[in-house]
């Protein structure tokens, strides 16, 4: 059961998504961190504190994550992957810059605006121009402005960022 936690809550938790922002502004990313854990989270985070396990660990032998992966993706979207080609990583945004530092052409990257705050830095970290292009906000549902997009494309730009 997810537990959905009042504004008042979230900003008793120094963050800093809520401590950034105005009273009155709701911050609209990582949303993930806006409900209560889950106990059965809690639980396994306060036995690696007993355990005293606080650094990344290893994948363990035998638990087929990029196997995880591969099916999941398979069930989900309709992709066919290799588990072979699956690269695993610290976290999210170590992933985006490895993919743009290893398969995107060096080139400007074009990312819709709002996105998640570090997706306007990864080009720059990575050499690349930062290319914004704002949803169109004057219609009643924001939607991609792909005319941008694929003027942005003919000029030279290489990837899109997208963030949901």
């Amino acid at each position: 059961m997810i537990e959905d936690l009042s504004d008042e809550q979230l900003r008793a938790r120094d963050s800093v998504k809520w401590d950034l922002a105005e009273p009155g502004v709701l911050p609209a990313w990582v949303a993930e961190t806006d409900y209560a854990l889950d106990p059965h989270i809690t639980a396994a985070l306060q036995q690696a504190l007993r355990d005293e396990v606080v650094g990344y660990p290893a994948p363990k032998p035998g638990l087929r994550l990029a196997e995880a992966f591969a099916g999941f993706a398979a069930r989900n979207w309709g992709w066919e992957t290799d588990p072979a080609r699956v690269v695993l990583t610290g976290d999210v945004m170590a992933g985006v810059r490895l993919v743009l530092e290893t398969l995107c052409e060096k080139a400007p990257v074009v990312v819709p605006t709002p996105a998640y705050p570090p997706f306007l830095d990864v080009a720059q970290l990575t050499g690349r121009r930062l290319v914004q292009v704002p949803l169109d906000a004057d219609v009643p549902v924001a939607v991609l402005d792909l005319e941008r997009i694929e003027a942005e494309l003919a000029a030279g730009a290489r990837t899109v960022i997208l963030c949901n």
